[in-house]
């Protein structure tokens, strides 16, 4: 038994909007929430050689359409990129962390100052100090209690061979005072990675970091997180690493510092594998979760969520918030692999598919899972969607920004950016929270919003037991019995985003299959 609910109205705003920026390939990496707009900024990639990389600076309605779009791409000789860097507003004005790519690849972190409109005020370079043959990429920045900056950056020295996270702190005009690199002493055979960084109350920075081995390494695998805690001189006053022998590892470890003044993380624990495909290489699958610790550097618990399904798994949280009730709300990506048994799916050549999904966990303030959310968009048998910041909005939901990219768009490239926008309990779809045994039915649950719809069919499905479903499809007909479309919905729990907006205004019919049988069918009406 399925039963689907179409929602007439509903209280919040929720939507998810594919956008493009101006660049043929881009992605979101931050948006900054206000009552009246949302701010984005991203990067995006040019489509005249050598391709370089530019950046973009938009405003967003509350409802996720572009008000306004400024790109900065034109810088002779060399191109301008972000990784995972945040932007924040202070004083009136919006910074981001940044680095250049000059044409022989060496790399020099920058600090962006935007105004409101997005016009930049300034972008201020830092050479490093190891000299110019150096790979130097900013990965985060802050501003101080006192009006100073702080960058985290990864050091490359290619004399040398040594990588190291470092720290570079700058006035509030955007001059460089002092760049340091807090534990010089890494061991010869390991990387030593930033992520990001916060200020704490008492005026110390925190650093997270993560020790990881060379590329080329396939075997016996070192992965380890890193809590680094300086003074405003750059001087060491304490480090955590997580224990020897457990593989931590993570895409984007995030902190913050929390109302009981405690460091929260996110991370991933990981388990070595053995690829018998491969001869004598291993493989990690890794766990999303969040570590806290004390105000001292104590380890106090580490969590990981959704460890069990699916079974070959990579799940990142990259973007960690605290709400005022204390519970935390994490953002990142979460990975599925099947085999497809699709009409959709026939004309491509592959064994195996895989997607990451954009995933969302709220968790209590002891690190217990409150509610795990993924959200899919249907574009191609491979996709590639993950998050990379959020922000609590006015009505207490959630703003979300990162990529959409569909692996085999024609022409290439598929990856656009993505803004999503959910209510408190992390729904696209209205009533998401419920869960099936609250409902009272014997088996599935699916739901359709909104509808009509004009640009995208989010549909929401519940299975009893929560299990993966191989054979599971989604369709859409139209009334003469036309496939339109058809996926595999081999999860449950999951959101699926439908884009609806090229077919012409009519009604229409979503199926729900299963073992090639159609469980249930409903309409669907489409409007321009």
């Amino acid at each position: 038994m399925i039963v689907f609910v179409v929602n007439i109205s509903v209280a919040q705003t929720r939507f998810n909007n594919r956008v493009n920026f101006g660049f043929p390939a881009q992605y979101i990496t931050s948006v900054v929430a206000t009552d009246s707009c949302y701010y984005v900024t991203g990067t995006g990639v040019l489509s005249v050689s050598p391709y370089k990389e530019g950046i973009f600076f938009a405003i967003m309605d509350l409802f996720g359409e572009v008000n306004s779009i400024k790109t900065y791409d034109s810088f002779p000789g060399k191109s301008i990129e972000y990784a995972n860097n945040k932007m924040f507003f202070s004083k009136g004005y919006f910074y981001c962390s940044a680095y250049f790519i000059y044409s022989d690849q060496i790399r020099k972190p920058a600090l962006i100052k935007f105004n409101t409109n997005g016009d930049t005020v300034f972008i201020r370079e830092y050479p490093s100090e190891l000299g110019y043959e150096t790979w130097h990429n900013a990965l985060d920045g802050i501003r101080s209690q006192d009006g100073n900056f702080y960058l985290t950056c990864n050091i490359f020295n290619q004399t040398t061979q040594n990588y190291n996270a470092d720290i570079i702190k700058i006035d509030s005009t955007g001059k460089q005072i002092w760049s340091r690199i807090p534990l010089p002493n890494v061991p010869d055979n390991l990387l030593h990675l930033a992520s990001s960084l916060v200020e704490l109350n008492d005026g110390s920075i925190i650093l997270s970091t993560k020790l990881i081995q060379f590329a080329g390494v396939h075997s016996n695998f070192v992965r380890r997180n890193q809590i680094i805690k300086i003074d405003t001189g750059g001087n060491l006053l304490n480090y955590w690493t997580s224990p020897v022998g457990e593989l931590w590892v993570g895409d984007h470890n995030d902190i913050l510092q929390t109302q009981d003044g405690g460091i929260v993380f996110t991370m991933a624990r990981a388990t070595e594998e053995f690829d018998d495909s491969l001869a004598s290489w291993h493989y990690l699958n890794r766990y999303g979760g969040i570590c806290k610790l004390s105000n001292d550097l104590s380890e106090q618990w580490m969590v990981t969520y959704d460890d069990k399904n699916p079974y070959e798994m990579n799940h990142y949280l990259n973007r960690v918030i605290e709400l005022d009730d204390g519970s935390l709300v994490a953002a990142g990506k979460h990975f599925e692999s099947y085999q497809p048994d699709s009409v959709y799916l026939e004309d491509y050549e592959l064994w195996d598919y895989w997607n990451y999904n954009g995933w969302l966990v709220k968790f209590s303030a002891e690190g217990d899972s409150i509610w795990s959310r993924q959200y899919h968009y249907v574009i191609s048998p491979m996709d590639e969607h993950f998050i990379t910041d959020i922000e609590e909005t006015e009505d207490g939901g959630f703003i979300m920004c990162g990529q959409a990219g569909d692996m085999f768009h024609k022409p290439p490239p598929g990856q656009q950016g993505w803004l999503l926008k959910t209510d408190e309990y992390g729904c696209i779809v209205p009533g998401c929270q419920v869960s099936v045994e609250e409902r009272e039915i014997e088996d599935n649950y699916l739901n359709i919003y909104p509808n009509p719809a004009k640009d995208y069919l989010n549909i929401f499905l519940q299975r009893k037991n929560n299990d993966p479903v191989k054979d599971a499809k989604g369709r859409l007909i139209d009334l003469n019995g036309n496939i339109l479309i058809e996926f595999s919905m081999l999860q449950s729990d999951l959101t699926y985003i439908l884009p609806v907006d090229i077919y012409p205004s009519g009604m229409y019919i979503f199926q729900y299959i299963h073992h090639n049988e159609i469980i249930s069918s409903q309409k669907v009406l489409i409007v321009k």
